[in-house]
């Protein structure tokens, strides 16, 4: 009676191990993400800090000042800051001649969009009579506003302005960070729309526009037509793998890889983007922010506003809905890990 010839008994015990198995999964793995959910911190927004201007002062000390509060803001850990060198190396490239003189918000913007981050960072250094001043501004480089600005004075000689100065101005604004904590992931939260307003027609806007190229083609990063610094606007052919720091347009191929940012459609067998904003379409979707889709078999972004659908979805920070086998978004979402369908309802 236990023995039965057909084999129903044993395929039940391996249907309910099965059962068992998936449970016990699912209730370790969601615990697990729920506790990271609680502990984990937001990254910080890509930043970039231009040399300080100077109003009264020698041609040097902004230059100096402005170096020692990239190290105090980077230790800080407010921003992910963008190398000086990389800032210098890619202004050279695009021919911007205005970094030596760019303390107001529309030269930062257009500084900003070049380098692919998501705030600028400008400070003007002024004397009057005995008094020091040190002012900086943080500009969101997509709207174009000032979101926080903070001010040091210091009375005397311009030493008490690099030490403590620097140190006290990174805090000032690490403070209103902490106030503000990630403004932008908090308006979508609150936002009655899973899915971002997206302006289809920007990533052909400015196609053949000033000192980027219109067209990418490469065999390899290191064999390719464009150098990877450049910017893409228009379409990037990877065959099989291209590489660039920003683009605007299309990228089809193999390979499809972008450091900083992709404002467009990206259409391959791997998809690798910075920040990716409006599709990603291939076996292997990876962003490290996402606005908008991703669809394949493995999607993968550190947060993702929008839609992922696949057979593996991951957003570390979620505000939109996830369709898939397995998703897992351990901020954001009703369920650290839940299949077929999860969101932040």
């Amino acid at each position: 009676m236990m023995r039965c010839g057909n084999g129903e008994l044993p395929i039940r015990r391996w249907g309910l191990r099965l059962v068992v198995a998936l449970v016990l999964w699912f209730g370790v793995f969601g615990t697990a993400a729920a506790q990271t959910s609680d502990t984990a911190a937001p990254k910080p927004l890509t930043a970039a800090v231009l040399d300080f201007q100077g109003r009264g002062v020698g041609a040097d000390e902004p230059k100096v000042l402005a170096d020692r509060f990239r190290v105090e803001l980077f230790r800080r850990h407010v921003y992910r800051l963008l190398e000086r060198s990389e800032v210098d190396k890619i202004l050279k490239e695009q021919g911007f001649q205005k970094s030596g003189a760019c303390d107001q918000s529309e030269c930062a913007v257009d500084v900003g969009k070049l380098l692919g981050v998501r705030r600028m960072i400008i400070g003007v250094v002024s004397r009057i009579g005995a008094t020091w001043t040190v002012t900086v501004r943080v500009v969101d480089v997509e709207t174009g506003e000032i979101v926080q600005s903070a001010v040091l004075d210091r009375h005397g000689t311009i030493d008490g302005l690099l030490q403590p100065g620097m140190a006290d101005l990174a805090r000032k604004l690490q403070g209103g960070m902490d106030s503000l904590q990630d403004t932008a992931s908090e308006s979508a939260t609150k936002s009655s729309s899973f899915f971002p307003k997206t302006d289809f027609a920007r990533p052909f806007r400015n196609i053949g526009v000033g000192s980027s190229a219109a067209f990418q083609v490469g065999l390899l990063p290191s064999a390719q037509l464009v150098p990877e610094s450049r910017i893409i606007h228009g379409l990037a052919l990877s065959l099989p793998w291209t590489r660039n720091a920003y683009v605007s347009g299309v990228q089809l191929g193999v390979i499809n890889q972008v450091r900083i940012r992709m404002d467009g459609v990206q259409l391959g067998v791997a998809n690798l983007g910075g920040d990716a904003g409006f599709l990603q379409a291939g076996l292997v979707n990876k962003a490290q922010g996402l606005s908008g889709f991703q669809i394949g078999l493995v999607n993968v972004s550190d947060h993702a506003q929008g839609l992922q659908v696949g057979l593996f979805n991951y957003a570390r920070r979620l505000h939109g809905v996830q369709v898939g086998f397995i998703n897992v978004a351990p901020q954001g979402a009703m369920f650290p890990v839940f299949p077929l369908v999860n969101g932040s309802f």
